[in-house]
């Protein structure tokens, strides 16, 4: 069997201009792992769905790394304030949340 054989003709990619938000959603809807970055159609390289995940979880402030809340506590305080904008992170926190469970289900998989 040759590559081209399994290849996809098309490939989604990732902007610059794209939010996590919307990566997470090309992400999800196309079942990768990885995609490729472009900016201004200039290739710049690859990003993988757990460092965008991780990157999602984490600011940087006066140069110091702060983690944010565990994702449990984030869309328990979501739910409780009840904002529309509010309801709509509500969803994509559970759709993180899910992609992270399948993730560490399938890590615990064992290899064959």
């Amino acid at each position: 069997m040759l590559v081209s054989e399994i290849a996809q003709s098309t490939v989604p990619v990732l902007r610059y201009s794209d939010t996590i938000e919307e990566a997470i959603e090309i992400f999800e809807q196309n079942n990768l792992q990885h995609l490729p970055v472009i900016n201004e159609e200039k290739y710049e390289g690859l990003i993988s769905l757990d460092e965008l995940l991780s990157a999602a979880f984490r600011a940087e402030i006066e140069g110091i790394i702060v983690p944010f809340l565990h994702i449990n506590h984030l869309i328990q305080n979501k739910k409780a304030v009840n904002r529309p904008k509010d309801q709509v992170d509500v969803i994509y926190l559970e759709r993180i949340k899910k992609i992270l469970e399948e993730q560490s289900s399938q890590d615990n998989q064992p290899d064959f």
